[in-house]
C-alpha cells in the first residue's frame, strides 16, 4: 500500500508485513481541477518502479513508465496511451517551475494504469493505493505514522472571495493582465496561490532596494524577444516583486538572484531570472515557459516552447 498526503513533503509505504516506510520527497502533491498530482519519480518510485523503467523525451515532452503496463503521458495533453492503446484524462499533466522545476502526473490514471486501486480519503487529503489483485488494506498503521510524526501540515483550501474571482475572471475577458495598475494586493497573492498554486514557503521575499534594480530588467522587452524568440511580438511584460521564487543558483556569487513569474501579453506565463554573471553584473535569463493562457481551465505548454 501507498499513501501520497497533500502538501506533505513524504509518500508512505506498508509492505506484506505491516511496516511503514516513510519516504521523503523535495516536492509536495497538490490538488489541481479535483485531481491530485504528484511528482512523476516519487510516484514511479512508490508505485515499484525503478530507475530505468522511467523515461523522459524532452522533444516531445513525454514520460514514458514501464510497468505491468507501458504508460506514455505527455506534457499539457489529456491522453495517456497504455501499452499503445489511448485512454482519455480529464486532466493533463504538468511541469511546475518553482520552486524548482518537476513534472507532476495526475496520480489515480498514472496508478491504475499500472494495475493498482486508488481511493481517495477527503477528510485526511490522502490518496491511496493497493495493488488492484489484493482486498483494500487496513490504514491503522499508515495512519499511526503519520499522525505521529511531526510532517508539515497540508495548507489549508482557500474559498477564494468570489469578489476576487469574478475580478479575475472579467480581466481575462477583457484583454488580459498587460499593466502592473490591474494587479491589487488581493489579486496579486489569488494569482499566486489559486492560479499557480504556489504556497508561501515556495515565495522568495524580495525588498523594494532588489525590486528596484531587477524590475527594469524583466520588463526589457526586447531582451525577452531576443532570448524567447516566440512567434509573436511581446507587447507586455507584467510582474510584481511578491511573484519571486528561488532559481537553482539563488546565493551565487555576488548577490541573491531571484525567479519572477511574469505575463506575457496579458495571458501566457513565463518565468524569468535575474541573475549575477561572473563579472558581478545583473542580467535577465528568459526561460520556463510554463502556460500559455492563465485564464483557461487547463493550461498548457505552447506549442512554440516544446
Amino acid at each position: 500500500m501507498v499513501i501520497f498526503k497533500i502538501g506533505d513533503k513524504n509518500y508512505y509505504v506498508e509492505d506484506e508485513n505491516g511496516n511503514v516506510l516513510t519516504k521523503g520527497m523535495d516536492a509536495k502533491p497538490f490538488i489541481k481541477s479535483s485531481r491530485t498530482f504528484v511528482p512523476v519519480r516519487y510516484l514511479s518510485y512508490a508505485l515499484g518502479l525503478n530507475e530505468q523503467d522511467i523515461s523522459w523525451d524532452d522533444p516531445t515532452k513525454t514520460v514514458g513508465l514501464k510497468g505491468r503496463s507501458y504508460l506514455e503521458l505527455v506534457i499539457g495533453n489529456k491522453t495517456m496511451k497504455s501499452d499503445g492503446s489511448s485512454k482519455e484524462m480529464d486532466v493533463a499533466p504538468l511541469i511546475k517551475k518553482a520552486p524548482a522545476e518537476r513534472t507532476y502526473l495526475p496520480a489515480r490514471y498514472v496508478a491504475e494504469g499500472l494495475g493498482f486501486k486508488v481511493d481517495w480519503d477527503d477528510s485526511r487529503k490522502m490518496v491511496i493505493c493497493w495493488p488492484e489483485d489484493k482486498p483494500k488494506p487496513n490504514l491503522e498503521n499508515v495512519l499511526k505514522e503519520i499522525e505521529e510524526k511531526p510532517v508539515e501540515k497540508p495548507p489549508v483550501e482557500k474559498n477564494p472571495n468570489k469578489n476576487i474571482e469574478e475580478q479575475f475572471k472579467e480581466l481575462g475577458k477583457t484583454g488580459g493582465i498587460v499593466s502592473e495598475s490591474q494587479l491589487t494586493p488581493e489579486l496579486k497573492e489569488y494569482i499566486w496561490k489559486e492560479i499557480w498554486e504556489e504556497t508561501d514557503d515556495s515565495n522568495v521575499f524580495i525588498s523594494d532596494d532588489v525590486w528596484q534594480k531587477h524590475r527594469p530588467l524583466i520588463m526589457d522587452i526586447a531582451v525577452a524577444q531576443k532570448q524567447l524568440n516566440p512567434p509573436y511580438t511581446i507587447k507586455s511584460i507584467v510582474t510584481c516583486k511578491e511573484w519571486a521564487y528561488e532559481d537553482g543558483n539563488y546565493k551565487r556569487s555576488g548577490g541573491k538572484n531571484a525567479g519572477y513569474v511574469t505575463i506575457i501579453n496579458g495571458k501566457e506565463v513565463i518565468c524569468c531570472t535575474v541573475a549575477y554573471t561572473m563579472y558581478a553584473e545583473l542580467q535577465a535569463e528568459w526561460g520556463g515557459v510554463c502556460d500559455e493562457n492563465i485564464f483557461a481551465e487547463e493550461g498548457k505548454q505552447p506549442e512554440w516552447a516544446k
